[in-house]
């Protein structure tokens, strides 16, 4: 069984799904006529359809970040014992907002030094 660290090196707590790419509004250009004006209104009803998709697209992404997040953190507990500890979300928490912005390998570091506390 490999442990949380072996784990962040092998990529398993990242999202395989890509960011989805941005899509541009169409514009209106400036004195249009009344043939540019139904273009931009046929322009813009793809993309609002577009832009569901888009949106469905993110929301995925997100939700597959969250349950890969919500897994590093199981393992974690798991790992150090602590499930189900009373003080099992603030040691989360503490070494979360310690760490995120560096990489989970920080979050990781940081529940190291701080489990001993607890422990």
């Amino acid at each position: 069984m490999m442990n949380v660290t072996e784990n962040i090196a092998n990529g398993d707590y990242d999202t395989k799904l890509a960011w989805p790419a941005k899509i541009n509004k169409p514009l209106l250009a400036r004195n249009a006529n009344s043939a540019q004006a139904l273009e931009y209104a046929n322009a813009l009803a793809l993309y609002e359809v577009d832009m569901a998709g888009y949106h469905i697209a993110r929301n995925a992404y997100n939700a597959d970040v969250k349950r890969l997040q919500d897994q590093f953190r199981a393992d974690l507990e798991a790992e150090y014992g602590m499930i189900g500890h009373p003080k099992a979300d603030k040691l989360w928490a503490k070494a979360w907002d310690m760490g995120h912005s560096a990489g989970l390998g920080d979050v990781a570091n940081y529940y190291d030094d701080l489990y001993e506390l607890v422990a």
